[in-house]
């Protein structure tokens, strides 16, 4: 399991290129990402009948719930510790 340099964070984040990974490392980060998931399931009867409105309705909370996951994310998180310099690689 890869570990977050600052003890209270919730997520690790790593970064290759371009690309950033965040990984759930605690119990809340976990909750955090069930919560989403659940919610945006919670979402799904919404569009089951594709009028417009439902549609506009559906997209409107898929991003508003989207965003707010990415914000908590975002600030729990911490760049994954580096322990190739204390000598174990």
């Amino acid at each position: 399991m890869i570990r977050p340099q600052r003890a209270d964070a919730w997520f690790v984040r790593i970064r290759r290129g371009a690309k950033y990974n965040i990984t759930p490392c605690t119990r809340e980060g976990w909750a955090v990402t069930v919560a989403y998931v659940l919610a945006t399931l919670a979402l799904t009867p919404v569009i089951l009948t594709p009028t417009p409105i439902h549609v506009a309705v559906w997209l409107i909370l898929f991003l508003a719930a989207t965003a707010l996951f990415l914000v908590i994310a975002w600030r729990t998180s911490s760049p994954a510790a580096d322990d190739s310099e204390k000598g174990n690689r």
